[in-house]
């Protein structure tokens, strides 16, 4: 008989808040940041509760909130930090059985993804020295004389399951920047903090091309992976 379900690492979060907006801010930036692969929001429900000695009786919306065991404490510790109640109802159950191919799209979801590119410099490069410099003020970059470099994510940034640095050489040609290769994997700041940290000041124009398959994409189009 071909297995339907398999033992499984899921886990559900119940949670809720007295407003749509503020469902929708949190369902959002979990997603976001990959600590949930699905939010579902209810329609208002009534609830009731004793607050500060009285009983309470108020409309909310709830959230249920689908992840994985890696990512779980950070996505209890995100809620924490965004919820606007005081004390906010975070009730965190394991899910024992899953269809495995929902089992395989979650942990897709919750994985930021690899990459090996090389960012063109098309118009208006910085100078070698200027990247250099502030590739090496960085306090998380590791960067040699010869353009080569580690950038790390800040801790606590990336979930444990995961690489969380950029492995890249600087090329310049005439003491002007031409490209970048970089591999590895981040999310969507650090992704922004390095690419400002390239340009600096200026408007260079810059695209980005997939090592892989040859690809060439807008910094606009690579940035919609996260």
């Amino acid at each position: 008989m071909k297995k339907e379900t398999i033992l499984t690492p899921v886990w559900q979060i119940a949670s809720t808040v007295s407003q749509q907006t503020e469902a929708e801010m949190l369902a959002s930036q979990l997603i976001a940041l990959r600590l949930a692969a699905c939010v579902q929001i209810q329609a208002p429900i009534q609830s009731y509760y004793r607050w500060k000695g009285l009983t309470q009786n108020e409309s909310e919306w709830k959230l249920t909130i689908k992840t994985h065991v890696s990512v779980l404490d950070r996505c209890i510790a995100k809620i924490e930090e965004l919820h606007p109640y005081e004390i906010p109802e975070i009730i965190a159950q394991p899910i024992e059985r899953v269809s495995g191919k929902y089992l395989a799209w979650l942990i897709e979801q919750i994985t930021i993804p690899a990459f090996h590119i090389r960012i063109q410099f098309d118009g208006n490069p910085p100078t070698f020295e200027e990247v250099y410099d502030r590739l090496s003020k960085k306090p998380n970059v590791f960067v040699e004389l010869d353009g080569s470099f580690v950038w790390r994510a800040s801790k606590g940034v990336l979930h444990d399951a995961e690489a969380s640095q950029l492995d890249g050489m600087l090329y310049d040609r005439a003491d002007r920047m031409e490209y970048v290769e970089i591999k590895g994997r981040c999310d969507k700041q650090t992704w922004i903090d390095f690419v400002t940290t390239l340009v600096g000041e200026g408007d260079s124009a810059m695209r980005v091309q997939d090592i892989s398959s040859g690809q060439w994409f807008s910094f606009e189009a690579f940035a919609g992976r996260w």
